[in-house]
């Protein structure tokens, strides 16, 4: 069956976050269990690890991890659209920007992993896809805050607009790709020139993206390398 009245259809987008933020909640749970290292000795007391996760990372983790822009609109879905475009929504969306940070702290454990007994001959496995799924998660981040610039500007001047008018009105699906592409397109240096920016806000955004994405592709080289 289809979304009922004033229900919103789930997206792959959809999905893609929510499987993420599933991950990324129970690796927060795992921490306040997984020892830390203490000048060459491991701490494994659960209290004295949870006091540590507390005072370091636990903030950020929680910040970039909970999913409180969905957990709104849900529960106030008589305002959902008018909720949609507040200024709260989207600070909550821009500080989930955060989880860029936890696909770094994620990578890192995959690198250790690889130390580990047992898993050397995984290593160029790991590396590999360590490196595209840190690509693939920074260009669905920034690809999602690319669709949000398009929806906060004017209409009929946007990077939306001017690419592709019928696409302003089309599914948040369809939408969600072709920022994708773009984000794809400019992480990785190829810049096909057929997605440009229109605004002042967007240019920023795309300078932005262009030093991120440099440093996110030669990191990822460097990695598989």
């Amino acid at each position: 069956d289809g979304p009922k009245k004033g229900q919103k259809a789930i997206t792959v987008k959809d999905v893609f976050e929510a499987a993420m933020d599933i991950i990324f909640m129970a690796d927060i749970l795992l921490n306040f269990i997984t020892g830390w290292d203490n000048q060459g000795l491991v701490v494994r007391d659960f209290s004295l690890i949870a006091k540590q996760y507390l005072r370091t990372w636990f903030i950020a983790d929680f910040a970039g991890s909970f999913p409180f822009d969905k957990l709104i609109t849900a529960f106030v879905d008589a305002d959902r659209q008018s909720l949609s475009s507040t200024t709260l929504l989207r600070g909550l969306r821009l500080v989930r920007m955060l989880k860029l940070i936890r696909a770094i702290k994620f990578m890192n454990k995959l690198e250790k992993l690889k130390q580990n007994e047992g898993f050397e001959a995984f290593g160029a496995a790991i590396s590999l896809a360590s490196s595209v799924f840190f690509l693939f998660y920074t260009a669905h981040l920034l690809g999602c805050f690319y669709t949000i610039l398009a929806s906060y500007e004017d209409e009929g001047n946007n990077w939306l607009y001017h690419y592709r008018p019928e696409l302003v009105g089309a599914d948040e699906t369809t939408r969600y790709v072709v920022a994708l592409y773009w984000a794809i397109i400019t992480i990785s240096t190829m810049g096909y020139g057929d997605i440009l920016p229109v605004t002042h806000l967007e240019r920023l955004f795309s300078i932005l993206v262009a030093v991120v994405g440099a440093i996110v592709f030669s990191y990822c080289l460097g990695t598989i390398s």
